[in-house]
């Protein structure tokens, strides 16, 4: 956690095609977003409603950190997989009741750069353990893409 959180000070100005923007679905199935902060670490958020759930909102961010890539440097692709902490709103309301849920999550999953597209694929997993308005967990996961500006 303290690497994660002290190697945010070595991030660089963002440079051009450093925000991807996108779709994802899942829970959340909405939009997604990432910032690439340096080489292997970046900000990302996704907002929607889980699939499946009647009048669900759920909001998250996290920072991730970029581990080595699974691909040699002769691949037109890169695949890397990635780690991160960071947190989790979800609100659901059901037949006139609503409840909202505040905790922090962790994340893993594999993210496919191609080498001549702007773009990203993504596969992720985030246990959320919600502290607020009661003590539960929860595991989501996302299908995505996303195109970088």
């Amino acid at each position: 956690m303290l690497f994660f959180i002290s190697s945010l000070g070595l991030a660089q100005t963002i440079a051009p095609g450093s925000i991807g923007l996108g779709l994802a679905i899942g829970a959340p199935a909405g939009f997604c977003g990432k910032i690439k902060l340096a080489d292997q670490q970046a900000l990302q958020f996704s907002t929607g409603s889980s699939l499946g759930v009647m009048g669900s909102v759920s909001v998250s961010g996290d920072f991730i950190q970029h581990l080595p890539p699974l691909t040699s440097e002769d691949d037109p692709y890169i695949v890397t997989p990635y780690l991160g902490v960071g947190g989790s709103i979800n609100a659901v309301s059901y037949m006139g009741v609503s409840m909202v849920y505040v905790g922090p999550r962790g994340v893993g999953g594999v993210v496919v750069f191609p080498k001549d597209l702007p773009v990203d694929f993504f596969v992720e997993m985030a246990p959320t353990l919600f502290l607020f308005e009661s003590l539960t967990w929860s595991v989501g996961g996302s299908l995505g893409a996303r195109y970088y500006f």
